[in-house]
């Protein structure tokens, strides 16, 4: 029988992963500088897709963020792993909605451009699925883009997720249009 968390604050989770171009580790303080200069030179393009990019206005809002996702990882309500290329932060993959009762988790992930279509996102996600299957105990780890979103469908594909479902209309873009989701998941085999 598996044995579930009961305390998950106690866990003990590697708090960096390392690729073979990226280290991914949970933001520190300080980090909020470069998060925002990376986030700002990226922002007409995230902002199309991510609704937090426009009111991630100033060092001081990235700041407050990365603080708090700091938090959310003690807590283990959040486990977000910023995304660095030698010394440049190129994006984050975070998993999301946790549910230990489960374990289940929801990935996200943004690259910044300059990182972009160099398959530095499906690096970073595959490390952070791997993280949440065999680290974090997770049986089901899911992830969910727009309809029209081909890079991040081809990531979630490359992660050996497979399709669930589209759903229609199930949201809105940050520009207030209505949208499609799809949605893959990763499950481990488990006894149960």
């Amino acid at each position: 029988m598996l044995t579930l968390p009961v305390r998950p604050e106690l866990l003990l989770l590697p708090r960096t992963l390392t690729t073979s171009r990226l280290t991914l580790r949970c933001y520190n303080e300080g980090d909020g500088p470069a998060f925002f200069n990376a986030v700002h030179a990226s922002r007409a393009r995230l902002s199309e897709r991510l609704p937090w990019v426009n009111s991630n206005q100033s060092v001081e809002d990235s700041e407050t963020y990365v603080r708090k996702m700091a938090a959310h990882w003690l807590l283990r309500t959040d486990l977000v792993f910023g995304m660095w290329h030698e010394e440049n932060f190129a994006g984050a993959v975070g998993l999301h909605s946790i549910q230990w009762q489960i374990p289940s988790m929801m990935m996200g992930w943004f690259v910044c451009d300059p990182f972009e279509n160099q398959g530095f996102c499906t690096e970073a996600c595959l490390a952070v699925k791997e993280f949440a299957h065999h680290h974090a105990g997770a049986i089901r780890v899911w992830a969910s883009c727009d309809a029209d979103n081909q890079a991040s469908e081809r990531v979630m594909q490359k992660m050996g997720m497979s399709l669930e479902g589209k759903h229609l209309f199930d949201g809105r873009t940050p520009q207030g249009q209505l949208r499609d989701s799809l949605f893959y998941a990763s499950i481990r085999k488990t006894n149960q």
